[in-house]
């Protein structure tokens, strides 16, 4: 047990197999362990965290995490706040993954500290606020399902990889061909070169910070639709680029090196919602396009399997559902309960038509204005979107709010709370804290979003429980090793959402789509 004040003790072993068995032995026997960013070191000694709730395991960035989502929380940032004020800052060696290379008496002073660090803050933690039921049944569960995630790692077809690279090289050398006759030899890359251009050319430019020419995907993309060719050959061309830079290549060298295996990490505590964040790749960022050249950008997700493909169950229309049972929005209810469109149902509110006479576009924009008003949009923002006045813009929105009264009236309350108590919440607890600076109306997307994200950790969980493999979630979606799970993921993921929040669950049910193939796209 830790108590105030009481040295720690540090124990120096070289690292073999010997060691990692007694240090499993310790970790099994001991009756906590405390650590901060704890499934880091779980990899590091090849320890596998358990995924049943146990209380056993504290990790004291995802205390933090809790406490505050917008804040820092790495351990050079926390240890001063919590007294440890002579913290060592974390050495250049350590981040670029060069520890190997650095002092032994060097590694052992800033290690020993880490630990010092990591107790203050516990001890403080566990002083000022008792533990979230959540974090000790659902968070820390969830880290040992991650890790086991990150070591499934997915499977990519590097044939199919390497096709899709070809043409995306062979149309960005097109694309470069068609541009250079229009501009000159220019490298459409440099941010300064294309702002002369579009300067010189009497071409609309936004601008930086720094007052500096800015050429934005809006102002090509409005470009573009006047007529402007060299506009839409720039913004196929960096889309091109990005695919190829970001994923093709990436992904074929990963995959090379690890023998057909990208084992990505997947952040728990990055984001301001809750949400999870993907990197080294970041396999969230495949887009689901399918459509013309762009479609070579679908191969990305084509390319990711595993063994005897892939199974994905998606939560339906999710942070509307939240929303509408939050709000208690009868149109809304009624709509998903009776298994009806919410979008069309709102379209026949708005434009006093009934359901079966409701047109595509005006189902399009009902759809806009309903999602927009969930995150942050302004008439600004939707006069873009639907391509329209910002007269007919404010006009829907109006439309909208007498549609959906008690939506409406939800939506505003939530944001004079937010702006009163300056923080926002998940149904689970997890709370983003502003200051005086800060815009508060986005505590909108913590609570519905981030309510969202806390069913997909329980979801999680439940999947890991019940033998069906994660490999790999994005926002509302999970993707599982192997065909034929689709129907029992439905089943798993639903319970997990309806005893989540179940007051929720009572007034709006969760359904999902579910299916599975040869590979993700599938």
């Amino acid at each position: 047990d830790l108590v105030e004040n009481e040295s720690t003790r540090v124990m120096v072993l070289p690292w073999n197999d010997e060691t990692k068995e007694l240090v499993h032995k310790i970790l099994d026997r001991a009756k906590a362990v405390v650590a901060h960013n704890l499934r880091f070191d779980a990899h590091a000694i090849d320890y596998d965290l358990p995924i049943q709730p146990s209380g056993k395991f504290i990790d004291t960035q995802m205390l933090w995490y809790f406490h505050d989502t917008g804040a820092r929380k790495s351990l050079d940032d926390l240890a001063p706040m919590f007294g440890h004020r002579n913290k060592l800052p974390t050495p250049t060696e350590i981040k670029k993954g060069l520890i190997k290379f650095m002092p032994e008496e060097e590694v052992y002073e800033y290690l020993a500290d880490d630990v010092e660090a990591t107790v203050k803050i516990y001890l403080a933690l566990r002083k000022q606020q008792t533990m979230s039921a959540w974090i000790s049944e659902i968070d820390m569960p969830l880290e040992g399902v991650v890790q086991r995630m990150e070591q499934r790692g997915v499977v990519i077809d590097t044939k199919l990889l390497k096709n899709a690279r070809r043409v995306a090289k062979r149309e960005i050398k097109n694309l470069e061909a068609e541009m250079t006759y229009v501009a000159g030899d220019i490298n459409f890359g440099s941010p300064k070169q294309l702002g002369e251009l579009f300067t010189n050319r009497g071409w609309p430019c936004g601008q930086t910070k720094t007052g500096k020419p800015s050429v934005t995907a809006e102002i090509l993309e409005a470009l573009s639709t006047q007529g402007n060719h060299f506009a839409g050959d720039l913004l196929k061309w960096r889309k091109f680029s990005k695919l190829k830079s970001a994923f093709f290549e990436p992904l074929l060298e990963m995959a090379e090196k690890g023998g057909g295996l990208v084992h990505a990490s997947f952040n728990s505590m990055a984001t301001k919602t809750g949400r999870f964040s993907c990197s080294s790749p970041n396999l969230q960022q495949a887009v689901n396009a399918r459509e013309g050249a762009l479609g070579v950008a679908h191969a990305v997700r084509q390319s990711i399997t595993h063994e005897d493909g892939v199974s994905a169950a998606d939560y339906s229309q999710v942070e509307y559902r939240l929303a509408a049972a939050m709000a208690e929005e009868t149109a809304l209810l009624d709509a998903f309960n009776s298994g009806g469109d919410p979008h069309t149902a709102t379209a026949a509110k708005m434009f006093k038509v009934p359901v079966d006479e409701v047109s595509k576009l005006q189902r399009f924009r009902a759809k806009a204005v309903n999602f927009g008003t969930l995150f942050g949009m302004t008439p600004a923002g939707l006069r873009h979107q639907l391509k329209c006045s910002y007269e007919e813009a404010t006009e829907f929105f109006d439309r909208h709010q007498q549609a959906l009264p008690r939506l409406a009236a939800w939506t505003q309350s939530r944001k004079q709370t937010y702006s009163t108590e300056m923080q926002a919440s998940t149904r689970s607890g997890r709370t983003i804290r502003y200051t005086e600076w800060d815009n508060t109306d986005p505590g909108l997307s913590v609570e519905v979003q981030g309510t969202a994200s806390e069913m997909m950790r329980a979801a999680l969980v439940g999947l890991e429980e019940a033998g069906l493999e994660p490999i790999l979630t994005v926002h509302d979606e999970a993707v599982c090793k192997g065909r034929g799970k689709a129907a029992a993921m439905s089943e798993v993921m639903q319970e997990a959402a309806e005893n989540a929040f179940p007051d929720l669950s009572a007034l709006v049910r969760f359904p999902l789509d579910a299916s599975d193939g040869d590979n993700w796209a599938e």
